[in-house]
Protein backbone atom coordinates (compact mmCIF):
# COMPACT_ATOMS: atom_id res chain seq x y z
CA UNK A 1 0.00 0.00 0.00
CA UNK A 2 1.39 3.47 -1.01
CA UNK A 3 1.05 6.34 1.43
CA UNK A 4 -0.53 9.27 0.11
CA UNK A 5 1.54 12.68 -0.36
CA UNK A 6 0.11 14.12 3.02
CA UNK A 7 0.73 11.43 5.27
CA UNK A 8 3.89 11.08 4.49
CA UNK A 9 5.32 14.58 4.92
CA UNK A 10 2.57 14.51 8.37
CA UNK A 11 5.19 11.64 9.72
CA UNK A 12 8.13 13.23 8.36
CA UNK A 13 6.96 16.36 10.81
CA UNK A 14 6.46 13.97 13.44
CA UNK A 15 9.60 12.41 13.46
CA UNK A 16 11.40 15.65 12.96
CA UNK A 17 9.60 16.61 16.16
CA UNK A 18 11.08 14.03 18.18
CA UNK A 19 14.18 14.19 16.94
CA UNK A 20 14.43 17.81 17.83
CA UNK A 21 12.65 17.50 21.35
CA UNK A 22 15.28 14.70 21.79
CA UNK A 23 18.45 17.01 20.70
CA UNK A 24 16.71 19.60 22.62
CA UNK A 25 16.52 17.39 26.11
CA UNK A 26 20.09 15.85 25.31
CA UNK A 27 21.12 19.74 25.29
CA UNK A 28 19.15 20.63 28.54
CA UNK A 29 20.55 17.66 30.30
CA UNK A 30 24.14 18.76 29.36
CA UNK A 31 23.72 21.91 30.78
CA UNK A 32 22.21 20.64 33.86
CA UNK A 33 24.92 18.22 34.18
CA UNK A 34 27.76 20.96 33.43
CA UNK A 35 26.42 22.79 36.44
CA UNK A 36 26.38 19.98 38.56
CA UNK A 37 30.30 19.51 37.71
CA UNK A 38 30.86 22.95 38.10
CA UNK A 39 29.21 22.73 42.01
CA UNK A 40 30.97 19.32 42.67
CA UNK A 41 34.32 21.82 41.80
CA UNK A 42 33.75 24.06 43.94
CA UNK A 43 32.70 22.24 46.88
CA UNK A 44 36.59 20.48 46.12
CA UNK A 45 37.60 23.80 46.88
CA UNK A 46 35.59 24.33 50.21
CA UNK A 47 34.79 20.66 51.18
CA UNK A 48 33.90 21.21 54.69
CA UNK A 49 32.00 25.02 54.36
CA UNK A 50 30.72 24.39 50.74
CA UNK A 51 26.82 23.90 50.19
CA UNK A 52 25.54 20.68 48.82
CA UNK A 53 24.97 20.97 44.84
CA UNK A 54 21.73 21.59 43.74
CA UNK A 55 20.61 19.71 40.02
CA UNK A 56 17.87 21.83 38.09
CA UNK A 57 17.21 18.50 35.58
CA UNK A 58 15.11 16.04 36.85
CA UNK A 59 16.92 13.21 35.70
CA UNK A 60 20.09 14.37 37.43
CA UNK A 61 18.37 15.32 41.03
CA UNK A 62 17.98 11.70 42.00
CA UNK A 63 22.34 11.57 42.01
CA UNK A 64 22.72 15.33 43.02
CA UNK A 65 20.56 14.54 46.23
CA UNK A 66 22.56 11.23 47.02
CA UNK A 67 26.04 13.33 46.42
CA UNK A 68 24.68 15.74 49.25
CA UNK A 69 23.78 12.68 51.34
CA UNK A 70 27.97 11.70 50.81
CA UNK A 71 29.15 14.79 51.57
CA UNK A 72 27.37 14.88 54.46
CA UNK A 73 28.25 11.35 55.87
CA UNK A 74 31.74 12.37 55.15
CA UNK A 75 31.57 15.44 57.03
CA UNK A 76 29.89 14.02 60.34
CA UNK A 77 32.93 11.22 60.18
CA UNK A 78 35.73 13.89 59.51
CA UNK A 79 34.39 15.47 62.91
CA UNK A 80 34.76 12.15 64.74
CA UNK A 81 37.86 11.39 62.54
CA UNK A 82 39.51 14.67 64.19
CA UNK A 83 38.20 14.51 67.96
CA UNK A 84 40.02 11.32 67.97
CA UNK A 85 43.11 12.36 66.64
CA UNK A 86 42.80 14.67 69.08
CA UNK A 87 42.31 11.97 72.15
CA UNK A 88 45.00 9.79 70.22
CA UNK A 89 47.57 13.25 70.24
CA UNK A 90 46.81 13.68 73.78
CA UNK A 91 47.62 10.30 74.81
CA UNK A 92 50.85 10.49 72.29
CA UNK A 93 52.24 13.54 74.63
CA UNK A 94 51.18 12.28 77.54
CA UNK A 95 51.66 13.94 81.24
CA UNK A 96 54.10 16.72 81.16
CA UNK A 97 56.30 15.26 83.66
CA UNK A 98 56.82 12.27 81.50
CA UNK A 99 58.82 12.31 78.37
CA UNK A 100 57.75 9.91 75.19
CA UNK A 101 59.94 9.65 72.47
CA UNK A 102 59.07 7.23 69.89
CA UNK A 103 62.57 5.61 67.38
CA UNK A 104 62.70 3.87 64.14
CA UNK A 105 65.16 0.97 63.76
CA UNK A 106 67.18 3.09 63.28
CA UNK A 107 67.61 4.66 66.99
CA UNK A 108 66.02 7.78 64.76
CA UNK A 109 63.44 9.83 66.40
CA UNK A 110 60.16 9.48 64.90
CA UNK A 111 57.91 11.17 67.90
CA UNK A 112 58.82 13.58 70.51
CA UNK A 113 55.99 14.09 73.20
CA UNK A 114 55.34 17.37 75.26
CA UNK A 115 56.64 16.20 78.34
CA UNK A 116 59.80 14.95 75.95
CA UNK A 117 60.74 19.10 74.92
CA UNK A 118 59.78 20.37 78.31
CA UNK A 119 62.68 17.35 80.03
CA UNK A 120 65.24 18.13 77.15
CA UNK A 121 64.84 21.86 76.01
CA UNK A 122 64.30 20.28 72.52
CA UNK A 123 61.18 20.64 70.60
CA UNK A 124 59.65 18.22 68.32
CA UNK A 125 60.10 19.54 64.97
CA UNK A 126 63.90 20.25 66.22
CA UNK A 127 64.36 16.41 66.99
CA UNK A 128 61.92 14.90 64.63
CA UNK A 129 64.47 12.59 62.21
CA UNK A 130 67.82 13.52 64.54
CA UNK A 131 69.59 9.96 66.24
CA UNK A 132 68.33 9.44 69.60
CA UNK A 133 72.05 10.19 70.77
CA UNK A 134 72.49 13.28 71.04
CA UNK A 135 69.98 12.85 73.89
CA UNK A 136 72.32 11.10 76.28
CA UNK A 137 75.55 12.35 78.55
CA UNK A 138 78.84 11.11 77.45
CA UNK A 139 79.24 7.41 77.35
CA UNK A 140 75.46 6.73 78.18
CA UNK A 141 74.67 5.86 75.05
CA UNK A 142 76.71 3.39 74.43
CA UNK A 143 76.00 1.67 77.95
CA UNK A 144 72.56 0.87 76.92
CA UNK A 145 73.16 0.09 73.24
CA UNK A 146 74.20 -3.46 74.09
CA UNK A 147 70.71 -4.12 75.35
CA UNK A 148 68.87 -2.43 73.06
CA UNK A 149 70.64 -4.43 70.37
CA UNK A 150 69.06 -7.55 71.89
CA UNK A 151 65.45 -7.81 70.18
CA UNK A 152 64.37 -10.39 72.70
CA UNK A 153 65.35 -8.01 75.63
CA UNK A 154 64.35 -4.93 74.12
CA UNK A 155 60.22 -6.54 73.08
CA UNK A 156 60.07 -7.86 76.48
CA UNK A 157 60.97 -4.58 77.63
CA UNK A 158 63.66 -3.12 80.63
CA UNK A 159 64.06 0.11 82.73
CA UNK A 160 67.27 2.04 83.14
CA UNK A 161 68.70 5.15 85.34
CA UNK A 162 71.11 6.93 83.46
CA UNK A 163 72.29 10.76 82.63
CA UNK A 164 70.09 12.85 79.60
CA UNK A 165 71.47 15.78 78.08
CA UNK A 166 69.49 18.93 77.86
CA UNK A 167 69.77 21.27 74.64
CA UNK A 168 71.98 24.03 77.19
CA UNK A 169 74.12 20.81 78.29
CA UNK A 170 73.15 20.37 81.28
CA UNK A 171 72.54 16.74 82.82
CA UNK A 172 69.35 15.55 84.48
CA UNK A 173 69.42 11.90 85.82
CA UNK A 174 66.14 10.05 84.45
CA UNK A 175 64.47 6.75 84.67
CA UNK A 176 64.48 5.31 81.42
CA UNK A 177 61.92 2.58 80.40
CA UNK A 178 62.52 1.10 76.93
CA UNK A 179 59.85 -1.41 74.54
CA UNK A 180 58.28 -2.11 71.33
CA UNK A 181 56.21 0.65 69.91
CA UNK A 182 57.34 4.32 68.63
CA UNK A 183 55.08 4.25 66.33
CA UNK A 184 57.49 3.25 63.61
CA UNK A 185 58.04 -0.22 62.27
CA UNK A 186 59.95 -2.43 64.23
CA UNK A 187 60.68 0.91 66.39
CA UNK A 188 61.13 1.69 70.33
CA UNK A 189 59.22 3.33 72.38
CA UNK A 190 61.22 5.33 75.34
CA UNK A 191 59.52 6.97 78.35
CA UNK A 192 62.10 9.44 80.79
CA UNK A 193 61.29 10.29 84.27
CA UNK A 194 63.19 13.34 85.72
CA UNK A 195 64.10 11.89 88.93
CA UNK A 196 66.14 15.62 90.35
CA UNK A 197 63.12 15.95 92.69
CA UNK A 198 63.55 12.45 94.08
CA UNK A 199 67.46 12.39 94.07
CA UNK A 200 67.09 15.36 96.18
CA UNK A 201 64.24 14.15 98.54
CA UNK A 202 66.13 11.39 99.37
CA UNK A 203 69.44 13.87 99.52
CA UNK A 204 67.72 15.43 102.20
CA UNK A 205 65.54 12.88 103.78
CA UNK A 206 69.14 11.40 104.35
CA UNK A 207 70.90 14.47 106.14
CA UNK A 208 68.06 14.51 108.23
CA UNK A 209 68.08 11.10 109.38
CA UNK A 210 72.05 11.36 109.68
CA UNK A 211 71.53 14.61 111.94
CA UNK A 212 69.04 12.56 113.83
CA UNK A 213 70.96 10.10 114.44
CA UNK A 214 74.11 11.85 115.34
CA UNK A 215 71.92 13.23 118.22
CA UNK A 216 70.51 10.36 119.43
CA UNK A 217 73.83 8.47 119.66
CA UNK A 218 75.31 11.41 121.49
CA UNK A 219 72.85 12.05 124.47
CA UNK A 220 73.48 10.56 127.79
CA UNK A 221 69.81 8.87 127.77
CA UNK A 222 70.14 5.23 126.48
CA UNK A 223 67.43 5.13 123.19
CA UNK A 224 65.98 2.23 121.77
CA UNK A 225 63.33 1.21 118.78
CA UNK A 226 60.95 -1.80 119.30
CA UNK A 227 59.10 -3.36 116.87
CA UNK A 228 57.01 -6.77 117.89
CA UNK A 229 58.78 -6.77 120.88
CA UNK A 230 62.28 -6.68 119.43
CA UNK A 231 65.00 -3.91 119.38
CA UNK A 232 65.57 -2.72 115.97
CA UNK A 233 67.99 -0.14 116.86
CA UNK A 234 70.09 0.85 120.15
CA UNK A 235 72.22 4.05 120.56
CA UNK A 236 75.61 3.03 122.22
CA UNK A 237 74.48 4.64 125.78
CA UNK A 238 72.19 1.33 125.98
CA UNK A 239 75.22 -0.42 126.52
CA UNK A 240 77.28 1.81 128.51
CA UNK A 241 74.12 1.69 130.70
CA UNK A 242 74.30 -2.37 130.97
CA UNK A 243 77.43 -3.21 129.77
CA UNK A 244 78.08 -5.39 127.04
CA UNK A 245 78.58 -4.54 123.80
CA UNK A 246 76.36 -2.27 121.33
CA UNK A 247 75.52 -4.61 118.78
CA UNK A 248 74.68 -7.39 120.68
CA UNK A 249 70.96 -5.67 121.67
CA UNK A 250 69.85 -5.72 117.68
CA UNK A 251 67.29 -8.26 117.59
CA UNK A 252 67.18 -9.32 121.10
CA UNK A 253 63.78 -9.11 122.81
CA UNK A 254 63.77 -6.31 124.82
CA UNK A 255 61.67 -8.32 127.41
CA UNK A 256 64.78 -9.84 128.33
CA UNK A 257 66.33 -6.97 129.92
CA UNK A 258 63.61 -6.41 132.12
CA UNK A 259 64.68 -7.91 135.89
CA UNK A 260 61.64 -10.43 137.00
CA UNK A 261 59.18 -8.83 139.53
CA UNK A 262 58.85 -6.20 136.53
CA UNK A 263 58.46 -8.59 133.99
CA UNK A 264 54.90 -9.36 133.65
CA UNK A 265 53.87 -5.72 134.33
CA UNK A 266 55.90 -3.54 132.15
CA UNK A 267 55.07 -6.00 128.84
CA UNK A 268 51.67 -5.25 129.33
CA UNK A 269 52.52 -1.74 129.07
CA UNK A 270 54.72 -1.89 126.32
CA UNK A 271 52.38 -4.29 124.09
CA UNK A 272 49.29 -2.36 124.30
CA UNK A 273 51.40 0.71 123.54
CA UNK A 274 52.46 -0.85 120.66
CA UNK A 275 49.09 -2.54 119.45
CA UNK A 276 48.00 1.77 119.62
CA UNK A 277 45.80 1.70 123.29
CA UNK A 278 48.25 3.76 124.63
CA UNK A 279 50.41 6.06 122.73
CA UNK A 280 52.54 7.49 125.34
CA UNK A 281 53.51 6.80 129.03
CA UNK A 282 56.33 5.58 131.20
CA UNK A 283 57.49 3.60 133.96
CA UNK A 284 60.12 2.97 136.74
CA UNK A 285 61.68 -0.54 136.83
CA UNK A 286 64.71 -2.33 136.99
CA UNK A 287 66.94 -3.50 134.28
CA UNK A 288 69.76 -5.60 133.59
CA UNK A 289 71.46 -7.94 131.46
CA UNK A 290 71.08 -11.78 132.74
CA UNK A 291 73.77 -12.32 134.72
CA UNK A 292 74.68 -8.97 136.08
CA UNK A 293 73.13 -6.57 139.18
CA UNK A 294 69.85 -4.72 137.85
CA UNK A 295 69.53 -0.87 137.35
CA UNK A 296 66.96 1.31 138.24
CA UNK A 297 65.59 2.92 135.24
CA UNK A 298 62.68 5.09 133.97
CA UNK A 299 61.19 3.59 130.99
CA UNK A 300 59.57 6.18 128.50
CA UNK A 301 57.97 5.36 125.26
CA UNK A 302 56.21 7.02 122.50
CA UNK A 303 54.52 5.32 119.22
CA UNK A 304 55.56 5.83 115.69
CA UNK A 305 56.93 4.64 112.80
CA UNK A 306 60.64 3.00 111.97
CA UNK A 307 60.98 1.55 108.55
CA UNK A 308 57.20 2.02 107.31
CA UNK A 309 55.79 -0.33 109.93
CA UNK A 310 54.82 0.85 113.53
CA UNK A 311 57.23 1.01 116.51
CA UNK A 312 58.25 2.19 119.54
CA UNK A 313 60.52 5.07 120.38
CA UNK A 314 61.63 4.39 124.08
CA UNK A 315 64.64 6.59 126.25
CA UNK A 316 65.90 4.97 129.23
CA UNK A 317 67.43 7.02 131.97
CA UNK A 318 69.53 5.26 134.95
CA UNK A 319 67.38 6.02 138.43
CA UNK A 320 70.27 4.33 140.55
CA UNK A 321 71.91 6.94 142.28
CA UNK A 322 68.69 9.38 142.38
CA UNK A 323 66.92 5.76 144.08
CA UNK A 324 69.80 5.24 146.02
CA UNK A 325 69.81 9.15 147.38
CA UNK A 326 66.39 8.65 148.29
CA UNK A 327 66.55 5.59 149.71
CA UNK A 328 69.34 7.06 152.03
CA UNK A 329 67.35 10.15 153.26
CA UNK A 330 64.35 7.42 153.79
CA UNK A 331 66.33 5.81 156.47
CA UNK A 332 68.16 8.73 158.05
CA UNK A 333 64.44 10.56 158.51
CA UNK A 334 63.77 7.36 159.68
CA UNK A 335 66.51 7.70 162.10
CA UNK A 336 65.81 10.77 163.29
CA UNK A 337 62.31 10.22 163.90
CA UNK A 338 63.02 6.92 166.09
CA UNK A 339 66.08 9.30 167.79
CA UNK A 340 63.19 12.28 168.92
CA UNK A 341 60.68 9.57 169.72
CA UNK A 342 63.18 7.94 172.49
CA UNK A 343 64.27 11.10 173.95
CA UNK A 344 62.44 12.02 177.28
CA UNK A 345 62.35 15.73 176.67
CA UNK A 346 60.36 17.96 174.35
CA UNK A 347 62.33 18.20 170.74
CA UNK A 348 61.32 19.80 167.92
CA UNK A 349 63.28 19.86 164.32
CA UNK A 350 63.23 23.14 162.28
CA UNK A 351 63.82 23.21 158.69
CA UNK A 352 66.00 26.61 157.46
CA UNK A 353 64.62 27.50 154.60
CA UNK A 354 65.39 31.00 152.80
CA UNK A 355 62.61 32.61 154.16
CA UNK A 356 62.90 31.61 157.75
CA UNK A 357 62.74 28.57 159.84
CA UNK A 358 59.68 26.44 160.08
CA UNK A 359 58.88 23.40 162.20
CA UNK A 360 59.27 20.43 160.52
CA UNK A 361 58.55 17.87 162.90
CA UNK A 362 58.14 17.06 166.60
CA UNK A 363 58.39 14.36 169.36
CA UNK A 364 55.35 13.30 171.46
CA UNK A 365 57.04 15.10 174.71
CA UNK A 366 56.85 18.80 172.60
CA UNK A 367 53.60 17.85 171.84
CA UNK A 368 52.31 17.25 174.66
CA UNK A 369 54.00 20.30 176.68
CA UNK A 370 51.95 21.77 173.75
CA UNK A 371 48.61 21.21 174.84
CA UNK A 372 45.41 22.40 173.50
CA UNK A 373 47.21 24.99 171.41
CA UNK A 374 48.96 22.41 169.39
CA UNK A 375 52.49 22.08 167.15
CA UNK A 376 51.86 21.83 164.04
CA UNK A 377 54.75 21.29 161.03
CA UNK A 378 55.61 25.04 159.83
CA UNK A 379 55.10 26.74 162.57
CA UNK A 380 57.70 29.74 163.17
CA UNK A 381 60.12 30.16 165.75
CA UNK A 382 57.73 33.27 167.14
CA UNK A 383 54.70 31.50 167.16
CA UNK A 384 56.26 28.30 168.85
CA UNK A 385 58.09 31.12 171.65
CA UNK A 386 54.15 32.07 172.25
CA UNK A 387 53.25 28.42 172.39
CA UNK A 388 55.66 26.77 175.10
CA UNK A 389 55.82 31.13 176.63
CA UNK A 390 59.33 31.40 176.15
CA UNK A 391 61.48 34.29 177.19
CA UNK A 392 62.71 36.92 175.13
CA UNK A 393 66.27 35.64 175.19
CA UNK A 394 65.27 31.94 174.40
CA UNK A 395 63.42 33.63 171.33
CA UNK A 396 66.68 35.80 170.16
CA UNK A 397 68.60 32.27 170.24
CA UNK A 398 66.40 30.44 168.01
CA UNK A 399 66.08 33.72 165.28
CA UNK A 400 69.77 34.00 165.65
CA UNK A 401 70.27 30.07 165.26
CA UNK A 402 67.58 30.44 161.90
CA UNK A 403 69.56 33.34 160.43
CA UNK A 404 72.92 31.62 160.69
CA UNK A 405 71.40 28.47 158.99
CA UNK A 406 69.55 30.66 156.40
CA UNK A 407 73.04 31.97 155.31
CA UNK A 408 74.44 28.42 155.67
CA UNK A 409 72.04 27.37 153.17
CA UNK A 410 72.14 30.07 150.78
CA UNK A 411 75.60 29.32 150.81
CA UNK A 412 75.38 26.05 149.88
Amino acid sequence: MTLSAPILIGLLAVAAAIAIAAIWSRARTGAAAGDLARALAELRRHPRVGAAPQAAHPALQPAAAAVGELIEDLRALLVRAEERAGVLQSLADGPGDVALIGLDAEWVVASFSRGASELTGWGADEMSGRHVEILFAPGEWERLLPKLARRTLREAGFAETARLLTREGRERTCRLSFGPGGGAQAGTLVVARDLGAEIELERRLRQSEERHRSLVESIKDAVVVLQEGRVVYANPALARLLGGERGEFNGKLFKELIEARDLLRVVDLLTRAERGTAETDEVVCRLARPGTPPIEARLTWAATEYGGRRALYCTISDMSDRVRQERALSDSEARLRSTLEAAADALVVFNVTPSGMKVASANRAAIALAGEAGLAPGMTPATLAGRFALPADALAVLLAAAGEGRDAARAG
